[in-house]
């Protein structure tokens, strides 16, 4: 159910362009549609995650696709592989990180060949940070991850693309692997040095820049939310031939966040929107997060999903204070283990 429901969340409609700075410090989205092309087929997503049981340590994912364009329905490709990766990191969530990484993109490449039998796909970088701070990043195909380098003050890339040029010294930006392809996929993981504290993961309309564009954009922007606007406007300056998407990210400012207790709950966040599930009522035998769905139960407008009431509820809820309503809300929701998605900021 999670990963259908990520699917459609994030092959929804969606404006041209959009920045998203989350409800915590340490993380920035964006993208843009650029100049030249009809659609949008990058997709990001950071993914926060508060597990329900005592010692199990949150979690946050950030991922940036691309979907290749020329081949199968590029987009749902792309949407496809960032569900069934984020679902694949919540169902492993109890192995270790890099691990986790490793089964998530099997998952994910298993996912979209299903779908589009190697005639589509798409590329995937991502980060994983854990809540004792560690952290690892992740390659597949021609988007990239970059660190900043505080020894040499420059930008110094972590990742090498899987085309011909990079991979084996040849010519030619074509891709030897992608998530969708089918069998041999092998993922580049890396340990995240300490010393790397600031991140950025790009698709390729924002690294076409000239790399020392690129690292004086980052290196003089006053913050995160800078550097994210910065290099989506000088992409489109110079020509936006491609969608420009990137992840901006600050460890730390985002190691703290996951050392706070909160309430089970799963928080996706793109560059537009957040998508929230109250989970975990339970495990089915495979390690699979229980997602019950209640029959009544349907999103209401951006807000909070409401429960069917009785003709006497209502009237008693429409005497609440609105906060002690929503309240209400979810507690008669998590007492039955439903999920309440709540979609925000559209």
């Amino acid at each position: 159910m999670l990963e259908e429901r990520l699917t459609r969340w994030l092959n929804r409609t969606a404006p041209e362009r959009g920045v998203n700075t989350m409800t915590f410090p340490g993380v920035v989205l964006s993208t843009d549609v650029g100049l030249k092309r009809a659609e949008n087929q990058d997709r990001t997503a950071v993914m926060r995650v508060n597990p329900s049981t005592d010692g199990e340590r949150a979690f946050l994912a950030v991922v940036v696709c691309d979907g290749m364009g020329g081949m199968t329905d590029g987009a749902l490709c792309a949407s496809k592989a960032l569900a069934a990766f984020l679902y694949a990191l919540v169902r492993h969530r109890k192995e270790q990180l890099h691990v986790r990484l490793a089964e998530a993109v099997e998952y994910a490449n298993q996912r979209v060949y299903e779908f589009a039998s190697a005639n589509g796909g798409s590329t995937l970088s991502a980060l994983l940070i854990g809540g004792d701070g560690s952290c690892y990043c992740l390659n597949v195909g021609d988007s990239r991850i970059y660190c900043t380098n505080s020894a040499t003050n420059g930008l110094d890339r972590l990742t090498i693309d899987d085309s011909l040029e990079e991979a084996v010294g040849g010519h030619g930006r074509e891709l030897l692997q992608f998530i969708g392809m089918g069998q041999g996929i092998k993922a580049h993981i890396k340990l995240v040095s300490p010393e790397w504290r600031q991140l950025l993961v790009t698709t390729d309309g924002v690294h076409y820049l000239n790399p020392e564009t690129l690292k004086q954009l980052v290196k003089k922007a006053g913050d995160l939310k800078q550097v994210a606007e910065r290099l989506i406007a000088v992409s489109r300056w110079c020509g936006g031939h491609d969608n420009a998407s990137l992840a901006v990210v600050n460890l730390d400012e985002v190691t703290p966040m996951l050392t706070v207790r909160e309430e089970p709950v799963i928080e996706v966040w793109d560059p537009f929107s957040s998508l929230q599930v109250l989970w975990l009522e339970g495990l089915a035998p495979e390690g699979k997060p229980v997602l019950k769905q209640q029959p009544n139960l349907t999103p209401a407008n951006h807000q909070d999903a409401d429960v069917k009431e009785s003709p006497e509820q209502e009237r008693h809820r429409s005497t609440q204070p609105r906060n002690n309503r929503e309240r209400s809300k979810k507690t008669v929701a998590k007492s039955v283990g439903l999920p309440l998605i709540v979609h925000s900021d559209e």
